[in-house]
């Protein structure tokens, strides 16, 4: 009986943080980045694709 309601109140614990985790607190909470034309990001992909698979994506 002392488990079941336990899990019970776990359950609810983990729904209500998982909803509470999803909403907005004050509108606009997007970092707003300016992007340097001087100085550019450059990412290096490694990947593994030969022959048959490249050709696909």
């Amino acid at each position: 009986m002392k488990k079941r309601t336990i899990a019970r109140m776990m359950a609810a614990v983990m729904a209500v943080s998982m909803l509470a985790g999803c909403g907005d607190s004050d509108g606009d909470t997007a970092k707003k980045v300016n992007l340097d034309p001087d100085h550019p990001v450059s990412l290096k992909i490694w990947h593994y694709y030969n022959g048959t698979p490249a050709g696909n994506i």
